[in-house]
């Protein structure tokens, strides 16, 4: 490697973050589901293709309208920018899914998450100078 290249980590989600997706939304984790041309169990979806740790406007409108969640509905408003940011900043989908429950089916979940992206960490080190450490 080089200065300046990127190192990539390809997360997984916790199992205790799965299990609360599932439990909250009452999903079987072994649901076969058929997304973007491939078929997989919906855990298997959820613990390496889509973010549950992290929330997305899209996901909270998705919810909201399927939950029918007035509060929800007014924090997505432009007045509720405060209480949106709060939700997208400490939340994570399991707490949503409890505090508003919503009829998700497994197929529409995993339409609904955005995909489990890699973390790119920009390396900082040289080989010469610290051999085969990576420093970002």
């Amino acid at each position: 490697y080089e200065p300046g290249d990127a190192l990539g980590i390809v997360h997984r989600n916790p199992a205790a973050a799965i299990d609360g997706v599932l439990r909250a939304a009452r999903l079987d984790a072994a649901a076969v589901v058929e997304h973007d041309g491939r078929s997989q169990p919906l855990g298997a979806w959820l613990e390496v293709d889509r973010e549950i740790t992290k929330l997305s406007r899209p996901f909270l409108e998705a919810h909201a309208r399927l939950s029918g969640a007035a509060d929800l509905a007014e924090a997505l408003a432009p007045a509720g920018a405060a209480r949106l940011r709060e939700l997208l900043a400490d939340w994570q989908v399991a707490d949503v899914l409890k505090r508003w429950p919503a009829a998700w089916t497994p197929a529409t979940l995993v339409a609904a998450l955005r995909p489990l992206a890699p973390r790119l960490y920009s390396i900082a080190s040289s080989r010469l100078a610290v051999g085969d450490e990576v420093h970002l």
